[in-house]
């Protein structure tokens, strides 16, 4: 099986993950203003995101939430709710993620139940950053849209936040430690069933050496 570090490792890279996605969720850095054409004042910069929008104007910073969710745009009520569903899957999956763990003792020494656990909490991880990836990609292609779009007056568009930078990032984050969990829970497979194979050839031995 992988090794305890390696474990940790992969659990390191899951939590880091989650607080990447809780701060893209809290944060209102997914669109800021484009400077283009000539009717913007760059002095003035403004920020959107899931729960609120800031305007800085020379230095000074004013937030304001918005005054109702369900004013919102389907779009950006859909972020919302996909964005909260995949850090709810996160902190399901890492309770089943840490009693994996070959340093833990809650199972004993049973390896192959603690696999399946960190099995699980892999695949729940994975369909939490799949989640995660739709908002932010569906938030930069219509940010990029628009851009382009010519029919769109120049003080509406927008640029890419760091907030979906940093999603992006997360999200690759949970991925790797999927990738790893998922090489791990294989080779533990794979031990178990050479570790039969080779009970079953000396208990053979056993048989034959006795006369029966």
């Amino acid at each position: 099986m992988a090794t305890t570090g390696l474990q940790v490792m992969g659990l390191l890279l899951s939590l880091t993950g989650w607080a990447g996605g809780a701060l893209v969720c809290a944060v209102p850095w997914w669109r800021v203003s484009a400077f283009v054409g000539n009717e913007l004042v760059v002095s003035e910069v403004q920020w959107e995101g899931l729960w609120m929008t800031c305007l800085s104007q020379w230095g000074k910073v004013q937030c304001k939430a918005y005054d109702s969710g369900l004013a919102l745009s389907g779009s950006a009520q859909m972020c919302r709710g996909l964005t909260v569903l995949s850090l709810v899957l996160y902190l399901l999956a890492l309770p089943l993620a840490v009693v994996g763990l070959k340093c833990t003792h809650c199972l004993g020494d049973q390896q192959r139940p603690k696999a399946r656990l960190v099995q699980a909490a892999a695949i729940i991880f994975a369909s939490a950053a799949v989640i995660f990836l739709i908002p932010i990609s569906w938030t930069a292609h219509v940010v990029i849209r628009d851009f382009y779009d010519p029919s769109v007056a120049a003080p509406l568009k927008r640029e890419l936040g760091p907030a979906i930078y940093l999603g992006w990032h997360s999200t690759d984050d949970t991925v790797r430690y999927s990738g790893v969990t998922a090489s791990e829970y294989e080779a533990a497979v794979q031990e178990e069933a050479g570790l039969c194979l080779n009970t079953g050839g000396e208990w053979n031995r056993a048989i034959e050496g006795a006369g029966w």
